[in-house]
């Protein structure tokens, strides 16, 4: 079961900014996101 996830107005405008300068690190960054909807509980806080 995947958790929906909600992103605000600001973190959306920083992912489109990073997708201009640096690609690689926002699929990186959206690798990882998935995997936490995926299994949240593989955070340790």
């Amino acid at each position: 079961m995947k958790y929906e996830l909600d992103i605000s107005e600001e973190l959306e405008k920083k992912f489109s900014k990073l997708a201009k300068k640096n690609r690689k690190q926002l699929l990186i960054i959206h690798k990882k996101v998935e995997e936490i909807r995926e299994n949240p509980s593989i955070i340790s806080l």
